[in-house]
Order: C-alpha cells, then sequence, then structure tokens
C-alpha cells in the first residue's frame, strides 16, 4: 500500500509593507489571522518547507457534503453490493467506482450513480483470477492493476474491466507498502530474512531484547521486473514481547507504536515516520527533493485510550487460552504519553499530500492536513471517525463505512472548499 519537525515563521515583509499593513488594519479594524505560509530554506541543496501550527494562522477548511452523493452496499436483492471485505477501492476519471471485495476474489465496477455493471476477478489461480486480493491501484491510462499474494503477483485490466495479463515480481511479502505505482513499478519494503513478518517472527524466536523495531528498505521494481532500485530506509510498528517460543509466547506492537508510513503521487514518493511531524519527498528514482513540517500540538494517551487498547488486545484473541499471557503482555508493556503525532498518509490525484493527524480517544472527528505539492499547507479536513479513506479523486472523497453490524459500505462524498 503512502515525517516531521517543527518550524517557526521568519517575518518576511519588508518595513514599508510592514507599515502599509498596520496603517490598514488601524483603518479597519481588528485583523483576522493571517494566511498560513511556510518557511522555505535549502539545507545542502534540500528545500525544507516548515509549516506553522494551522491554529495560529487562517487555513481553508475543507469539508465533505453532509450526505454521500453515491453509496454502495447492504442492497439486500442485489449481491453485488454486498461486501465481505473491502481491500480497496477508487474512482475512475470517468467517475465510475471499481471496488475490491477481498472475501470473494471481485473487481466490482460501479456508474456514476452507484449502479453495479460489471464484476470480474474471482476466487481461483487461473488468468485474472486470485488466491488472495489485496489491493487495486490506477496506473496511466484508467489500467487497473490488482495485486495479490504473494505481493509482485499482479492481474491487469484494462479501464472497462476486460482482462489484459497477468504479470509476477518477486516473490515479496506484505510489508508497509507493496503497490503499484503510476507508471507500473512496484513499491516494496523488503527486511534482511525478505519479509517484514519474516523479521518480526525470528526476533520472536531468538531475539533477546524483550522490544524490536523492523527495519529494512523500500524498493522499486520496474514493471517488467528487469531492474529493482533501493531507494530509502524505513523502519516498521515496534514489538513487544513476554514468554517465549511454546512457553506463553505474547507478542504484539506496543501501544500506540510509531511507524513507517508511505504514499506516493504520479511522480513523488512521500515517506515518513509517523512519530515525527515530517515527511520526506523522494522523486522516483530515490533521490530527496524536499521534507515538509509542520507544528501541531501534542495528543496525550488518556486513562479511556488504554482501556480502550486494553479491550482490542483481549477481544481479539483467537483461543480463550491466550488470556492469560497476553494479561502479562499487558500488565508489562509500556504506554506512551503521547499518539505518534501522525496516523497515515495519502494523496490525491492533483499532487497534494493530505496527513491524518492523532486524534484524541473522545474525537468523533479525524483532522487531515493537506499540503500543495510545493510542501506548503493550503487545508484542513475534517472527517468523521470511524471513516477509511478509499480515495481522492478531484472534487470528491471516497470512503469505506461500518455500521452498527459491522456491515460495509462504500461512500462518495462531494469535497466542499
Amino acid at each position: 500500500m503512502k515525517n516531521q519537525s517543527t518550524g517557526r515563521l521568519r517575518p518576511a515583509f519588508v518595513p514599508f509593507v510592514l507599515r502599509a499593513s498596520l496603517i490598514a488594519a488601524l483603518a479597519c479594524g481588528p485583523a483576522e489571522p493571517p494566511a498560513a505560509t511556510a518557511v522555505i530554506r535549502d539545507s545542502a541543496g534540500i528545500t525544507i518547507v516548515e509549516n506553522s501550527a494551522p491554529a495560529s494562522h487562517r487555513v481553508d477548511i475543507w469539508r465533505l457534503s453532509a450526505s454521500p452523493v453515491v453509496e454502495i452496499g447492504a442492497l439486500e436483492d442485489e449481491p453485488s453490493h454486498q461486501f465481505t471485505e473491502v481491500a480497496s477501492a477508487l474512482r475512475m476519471s470517468d467517475g465510475r467506482i471499481v471496488v475490491g471485495d477481498r472475501g470473494t476474489r471481485e473487481l466490482r465496477f460501479f456508474d456514476r450513480e452507484g449502479g453495479h455493471v460489471l464484476t470480474v476477478g474471482g476466487s481461483g489461480q487461473g488468468p485474472g483470477e486470485f488466491r488472495r486480493l489485496n489491493a487495486i491501484d490506477r496506473i496511466r491510462g484508467d489500467t487497473l492493476v490488482a495485486s495479490e499474494w504473494p505481493v509482485g503477483t499482479l492481474a491487469w485490466f484494462d479501464p472497462h474491466g476486460s482482462y489484459i495479463k497477468n504479470t509476477r515480481l518477486g516473490p515479496y511479502w506484505p510489508g508497509l507498502a507493496g503497490r503499484t505505482l503510476y507508471d507500473g513499478s512496484l513499491l516494496v519494503d523488503v527486511y534482511p530474512v525478505g519479509g517484514y513478518g519474516g523479521e518480526v517472527e525470528v526476533w520472536a524466536a531468538s531475539g533477546q531484547d524483550q522490544s524490536f523495531r523492523p527495519t529494512g528498505w523500500i524498493v522499486r521494481v520496474s514493471r517488467d521486473g528487469e531492474a529493482a532500485d533501493t531507494l530509502h530506509t524505513i523502519e516498521g510498528e515496534e514489538f513487544f514481547k513476554v514468554g517465549r517460543i511454546r512457553a506463553g509466547l505474547a507478542l504484539r506492537a506496543k501501544p500506540f507504536a510509531r511507524s513507517g508510513a508511505i504514499t506516493w503521487s504520479r511522480d513523488r514518493i512521500y515517506l515518513g515516520d509517523t512519530g515525527r511531524p515530517e515527511v520526506e519527498v523522494l522523486w522516483l528514482n530515490g533521490s530527496l527533493e524536499r521534507l515538509i513540517r509542520w507544528e501541531e500540538e501534542p495528543v496525550s494517551v488518556t486513562g479511556g485510550d488504554r482501556d480502550e487498547f486494553r479491550e482490542s488486545v483481549l477481544g481479539s484473541l483467537r483461543r480463550p487460552n491466550q488470556r492469560p499471557d497476553y494479561e502479562r503482555w499487558l500488565a508489562e508493556v509500556p504506554f506512551p504519553v503521547h499518539k505518534p503525532s501522525f496516523q497515515e498518509l495519502a494523496t490525491d490525484v492533483a499532487g497534494r499530500l493530505w496527513v491524518r493527524l492523532s486524534a484524541a480517544g473522545e474525537a468523533d472527528h479525524n483532522r487531515w492536513l493537506v499540503f500543495d505539492p510545493e510542501g506548503q499547507l493550503v487545508a484542513e479536513v475534517e472527517m468523521p471517525a470511524g471513516y477509511r479513506l478509499l480515495d481522492i479523486a478531484e472534487g470528491h472523497v471516497l470512503a469505506m463505512w461500518k455500521d452498527d453490524l459491522d456491515v460495509e459500505y462504500v461512500r462518495l462524498y462531494r469535497l466542499l472548499k
């Protein structure tokens, strides 16, 4: 499947402009907060864009429409509208919506109004079929590339759902990346033992330290598999264990653990560590173009957050006999004082970077910061909590929502600027 430090604004106006601004302010009454600007400086040939805190400057507020303009899901007499697990979805340039359902291993095509048009794929190992559907990516010309297990096993379809070909690169194993870029190349993360999960398993079995954070490399593989270029390092979540293999081993990521995050646009790759308010912007060849930084107040981990985390750990256990081991794990694992700076990265079709900030446990919405392709903060977006962002098309946001019965819906909202 795409960061931070802090900076302060410095005065950027000559005295004449300052005098003129002061006269205007006195004539017109109290001035509203200044528009958001950024300090842009150069360090060793790298552009650094330091954005001030949104609260201290005027920032455009973008909102979602009060109700979705298209909703797909839960029509009892329409099996095509019933999802078992939405893997990914995207909005085509002509307004059609394509949804990948992981449970049925299908790609379902819907028209601009949400009416079902076509279903392709399905379970199997034949042309255009999947053993496990991971994601759908749109590349140049609205060609669709669906990835399955293992990463690098790809099925290609034209914009109307007609099967083109299967290709296999690698194989690679699921990690923090494993997606197809706009030019058809594959972006994956690899580790000393091969895969992210394998790295954790080796440490769980033989590592002496109680905590471990997998470190690997971001690699871009050409669409024909002939070239593989290492672009950057990346770190995953920090894991914590108690016990040993066959002796009460309990293992999972630490609560509110920081992690590497990655997204991409047509010509750039965005890479960050959720523990820092900073995103590195790379060209597709891996060279560093700029750093984007912003200021944000830290979000504290509350007692309610700790209780909710404990409940989620114990509620997710597959076997009742694991409970004593994980109760011990919960008793020993350290909780951080603050949540990570941000949770997720995304981009829209215009090449803007979207950053989902960490939220307080009681918040009923998620806050996103939006940066233009030059790295300057241009907007803030509030999205209801519980929505999973799927795609950001021009003027629209596609998201997945679950009702109280955990029924999944794909919803298209108009983005109001």
